[in-house]
């Protein structure tokens, strides 16, 4: 009894992968034996065995619709697509869609009054402020200087630029100028406005 307990040992893994291998060969050999069986019998023979009429009769079946439906067999296959084909005829024309939100129509300039400085040094009058104001039922969107003659800005510094009025809804543009010149100096705001 020691000696045959001896003999018999745990499979190497060789020879697990070549079992499995002859039992997957085995079964293919039968499904396909199954599939001539059916192509030749027929879903209608009556020379098998009872037990397994029922399923030839499927197997068979199923060959007579792939058969009958070629093109079934591609996609069943996952197989490629054909060629692209031509391309379709052009389509209706939708629908138009709604009016988009009204843009700028018209940007227009005004001017402010021109104002004067002292030179530098010479007190408060060094520091001025011009506001130009937009026409009626058109809104500030930027402002700039200019010098005016016949005592042009030489150098100066820009205080603030503001829309005018700021503590409520803008209809202008505000410039405070400090003049830096030894010299008078006299400008003006611009401002654009848009409706």
């Amino acid at each position: 009894m020691e000696s045959f307990r001896h003999r018999l040992r745990t499979p190497s893994p060789a020879m697990i992968v070549a079992l499995i291998a002859l039992f997957v060969a085995l079964s293919g050999g039968a499904a396909a034996g199954t599939y001539v069986a059916a192509k030749q019998l027929g879903p209608r023979s009556t020379s098998v065995e009872p037990g397994h009429a029922r399923i030839l009769k499927l197997v068979a079946a199923r060959v007579a619709y792939l058969r009958a439906h070629p093109a079934r067999v591609h996609q069943l296959q996952g197989c490629c697509p054909g060629p692209r084909g031509r391309r379709g005829p052009r389509g209706p024309r939708g629908f138009p869609g709604p009016p988009g939100a009204r843009g700028l129509t018209t940007l227009t300039s005004r001017n402010g009054p021109v104002v004067h400085m002292c030179a530098f040094g010479g007190g408060g009058c060094e520091v001025a402020e011009s506001i130009a104001l937009c026409p009626a039922g058109t809104v500030p969107v930027g402002g700039a200087w200019a010098g005016d003659a016949p005592d042009p800005i030489a150098i100066a510094t820009v205080g603030a630029s503001f829309p005018y009025p700021s503590n409520s809804t803008p209809t202008g543009w505000g410039l405070i100028v400090i003049n830096d010149a030894p010299v008078t100096a006299s400008f003006h705001t611009a401002v654009m406005c848009a409706d």
